[in-house]
């Protein structure tokens, strides 16, 4: 991940790029202060967590890529996976870079709500407000 760019990081260097960008964006939200939008967010229960800790933007092989996030997904996240099953997903992934869903257990595959791709995330406050009404 390049420096400086990780979405909780305040301090980032970037202010109208990036993924908390689009999603202040999307959730009307430019106007107020990134630590604001950043308290909305836990207010709301979106969690962002990263799958991939290491860089998969240099793996050249979009085969070897998916395989790499496949296993991030699967590795770094397992025991939040299976602790919360009723926690629904929305994965974020920059263009194919996705997971590969036949090497993701089937359980876990019925909770993914929306697929995003860092190109183009609209639709995710609408997401969000269609899960929140059907969850609970």
């Amino acid at each position: 991940m390049p420096a400086n760019r990780y979405f909780y990081d305040i301090n980032t260097d970037y202010e109208n790029r990036g993924l908390r960008y689009s999603l202040k964006k999307e959730f009307n939200k430019l106007e107020i202060s990134d630590s604001l939008f950043l308290e909305s967010m836990v207010r709301k229960g979106i969690v962002l967590f990263d799958c991939a800790l290491c860089p998969l933007y240099l793996i050249d092989n979009n085969a070897l890529r998916r395989k790499a996030a496949t296993h991030c997904f699967m590795s770094i996240n397992h025991v939040y996976l299976r602790k919360h099953p009723e926690v629904p997903i929305v994965t974020i992934f920059p263009a194919k870079m996705g997971f590969l869903k036949t090497e993701i257990p089937v359980e876990i595959i019925s909770r993914v709500k929306g697929e995003f791709s860092f190109s183009d995330q609209t639709g995710l406050n609408q997401l969000y407000e269609n899960i929140k009404l059907t969850a609970f």
